[in-house]
C-alpha cells in the first residue's frame, strides 16, 4: 500500500469538456466540475433526468456508478489513502460514464436538436413514412412541444384525413402518460364537398378514395399502441361538438369552405378553456377569412407557422382570451 500518492477528491483533475457538454445535454442539470461532485450528484441527476436519456443508458450508468462506490479502491481513496489501481479505477469510472453518454448522444442526437423525447421523434418520422397528409416536419416538432409544455388533457382536432397532424399530439401525450386527442373525421367526400371552396378543390376531394387512408390510420394506432391516447369520432364536425364541453388544445383543419370552417370556429372555438391552444390551418385561404376573423374576436393570435417548402401555407396559432 503507497503512502506517498494519497490525493483529496478536490484536488484530481478536471474533468474532460466532452463530458461536461454531455451531461448537459442528456442529464438537463448543470455539469460538474470534479470528480468529487461527479460521484456526488449523479445520482440525482439520474433521477431527475431529462426524456432524451433512454431508460437503459440510465440504468448503465447507475451501474457503474455503484461498482465505483463499492470497489475497495474507492472507499480506501475516500479515506484519503492511494491503493496501487485507485488511479486506474476513478479513470476508469470518468471514462465510462462519459462513453455512456456519448452513447446516448449518438442514439438521441436527432431527438434533442428537435427539441422532443426520441419516442415521439420515432413516432413522427414514422407518421410521414406511413400517413397520408401533408403535416411537415417542423409544424409536427411545433406541436409536439407545445404539448409537452401544456400537458393538456381534452385535445380536439377536426379534420384529420391521413392523421400527420394528429400523431405529434398522441405521441407527446402518451409520453407524458396523461391526456387523449379525439379526431373528427368523416372519411367521405359527399361531406368533404358539402359546402363549395373552388372547382379543382373540390373535385379533387369529391373523387378521393378515403378508404386505404383511413384504414392506414387506424393499423397505424393499433400497430403503434395509440389506442389509449386517440379517439375517433368518424362524423361532421357540427354533429359532435356538444360532446366536448371544455377543450384544452384544438386543431381545426377541416373543410374550407366559408361556411363549414366559420361554423368549426364557432362550435368548437367557444368551448376552448381561457388560455387554451387553437391552431387553425390553412389561414392564408379567403375561404377562411371569416373563420380567421371570429378567432380573432376570442383568441389572440401568437405564432404563425410557415412551411419552409412553401411559405404560403400559413397555420395560426391563438391562445384563448380569459374573458
Amino acid at each position: 500500500m503507497a503512502d506517498d500518492a494519497s490525493l483529496p477528491l478536490a484536488a484530481l483533475p478536471p474533468l474532460p469538456d466532452e463530458l461536461a457538454g454531455l451531461w448537459r445535454d442528456l442529464l438537463g442539470t448543470e455539469p460538474p466540475q470534479d470528480f468529487a461532485s461527479l460521484v456526488k450528484s449523479l445520482p440525482d441527476a439520474l433521477a431527475r433526468a431529462t426524456p432524451a436519456l433512454p431508460p437503459a443508458l440510465c440504468q448503465e450508468l447507475a451501474r457503474h456508478h455503484a461498482y465505483l462506490l463499492a470497489h475497495e479502491a474507492y472507499e480506501a481513496h475516500e479515506r484519503g489513502i492511494t491503493l496501487p489501481d485507485t488511479p486506474l479505477v476513478l479513470a476508469d469510472f470518468v471514462r465510462n460514464t462519459a462513453s455512456v453518454l456519448r452513447d446516448a448522444a449518438a442514439l438521441t442526437g436527432p431527438a434533442i436538436r428537435a427539441g422532443v423525447p426520441p419516442s415521439v421523434l420515432a413516432l413522427i418520422e414514422a407518421s410521414e413514412a406511413q400517413l397520408e397528409g401533408w403535416c411537415y416536419r417542423e409544424k409536427s416538432l411545433f406541436i409536439a412541444r407545445l404539448v409537452l409544455e401544456e400537458r393538456p388533457l381534452v385535445c380536439v382536432e377536426v379534420g384529420v384525413y391521413g392523421g400527420r397532424s394528429l400523431i405529434p399530439c398522441a405521441a407527446a401525450l402518451r409520453h407524458l402518460g396523461q391526456g387523449r386527442i379525439w379526431g373528427v373525421e368523416g372519411w367521405s367526400g359527399t361531406l368533404a364537398v358539402h359546402d363549395r371552396t373552388t372547382d379543382a378543390n373540390d373535385a379533387w376531394w369529391g373523387g378521393l378514395d378515403f378508404g386505404p387512408i383511413k384504414r392506414a390510420f387506424l393499423r397505424f394506432l393499433a400497430d403503434h399502441d395509440l389506442v389509449r391516447e386517440v379517439g375517433i369520432l368518424e362524423a361532421p364536425s357540427a354533429a359532435v361538438d356538444h360532446l366536448f364541453p371544455r377543450i384544452d388544445y384544438l386543431h381545426i383543419d377541416g373543410s374550407h369552405a366559408r361556411l363549414a370552417a366559420a361554423e368549426d370556429v364557432l362550435r368548437y372555438g367557444r368551448r376552448v378553456r381561457p388560455g387554451g391552444i387553437i391552431l387553425f390551418d390553412d389561414a392564408q385561404w379567403k375561404t377562411t377569412t371569416a373563420a380567421r376573423e371570429l378567432l380573432d374576436e376570442m383568441a389572440e393570435c401568437v405564432d404563425i407557422l410557415h412551411q419552409t417548402e412553401a411559405p404560403q401555407n400559413i397555420c395560426a396559432v391563438y391562445r384563448r382570451h380569459d374573458h
